[in-house]
């Protein structure tokens, strides 16, 4: 029996993403991440999936996965960070599979996109104003 297809917010180190519709069965991770060991980590909001190895084969930087696992909780270290395509699902697994990214974590996302599209084009970014470089939550929003 396959597993059926889980929505997935995947992220690249460009600053491209999107949201897909994507079976989680390991050849298709792999092959998402151009990577044959990849390491899944979690908090209580999503799970992310990227390459075990991908710092040691110098991927690129990917920011912006990076400020969304810790803006949810991942508790990563400010000396670390993501490197390469980034997946992310639900957090749960449900039987032997896994649960699909949930609205509350894509919502995160999507202000953290939209700010950072407005940092790099120039704008200020939307509800805050600011134009630095370390992305704040709008107003209202808190942490995970």
């Amino acid at each position: 029996m396959s597993a059926r297809a889980v929505r997935t917010l995947i992220i690249r180190p460009d600053h491209t993403w999107e949201v897909s519709q994507v079976v989680p069965e390991l050849e298709h991770f792999y092959r998402l991440l151009d990577t044959d060991q990849m390491e899944r980590v979690t908090c209580r909001a999503a799970a992310f999936y990227l390459d075990e190895n991908g710092k040691a084969k110098h991927k690129a930087l990917n920011a912006p996965a990076t400020l969304l696992a810790r803006y949810v909780g991942l508790g990563i270290a400010d000396d670390d960070f993501m490197v390469g395509t980034v997946l992310v699902v639900g957090s749960e697994i449900r039987g032997e599979y896994e649960t699909g990214v949930t609205d509350q974590v894509l919502y995160a996302w999507q202000s953290i996109a939209d700010a950072l599209a407005a940092r790099d084009s120039g704008r200020p970014a939307p509800e805050t104003g600011d134009e630095e470089d370390e992305w704040e939550p709008p107003p209202g929003m808190e942490p995970m």
